[in-house]
């Protein structure tokens, strides 16, 4: 197979897309783990899902929502900056990067969820960051 055929089809949308389910898996599977382990440490995980500064338990499909949609997300971005932009891989790293940074400021600014449920979540925004440029990015 030549280097050519090889880029093209690591560029393709279908590769692109099965890589980007496969590393929202794998996101969602560690997620799962650092959910139940964090729930059982801190007593539950609450959180304020309508903004009304009412805390209820996060359900525990919660973080597998969590982990897959922003990873298909990512992979269409990756498509795109693959596709379309010259150096695309590390244009999407470097943008994968300040997301997942910006995505921290949900679980630290204390206003979504109980102190030890922000830093459960926390660990989690990082694991699907984690994945996102160690895998997705990487396939």
């Amino acid at each position: 197979m030549s280097s050519h055929t090889a880029s093209t089809q690591t560029n393709s949308i279908s590769t692109i897309m099965v890589n980007a389910l496969t590393a929202g898996v794998i996101a969602a599977v560690i997620n799962l783990i650092i959910f139940f382990i964090g729930r059982a440490l801190v007593g539950g995980i609450d959180v304020d899902m309508n903004r009304t500064g009412t805390f209820v338990a996060m359900p525990f499909f919660l973080p597998i929502v969590a982990s897959l949609l922003p990873l298909l997300v990512a992979g269409v971005g990756l498509w795109i900056a693959r596709r379309f932009i010259p150096r695309g891989n590390l244009v999407f790293m470097i943008g994968a990067t300040i997301l997942v940074l910006f995505s921290l400021a949900g679980p630290l600014s204390g206003q979504i969820a109980t102190t030890s449920a922000a830093m459960v979540l926390l660990l989690m925004h990082l694991v699907v960051g984690a994945v996102m440029l160690g895998y997705l990015a990487r396939h």
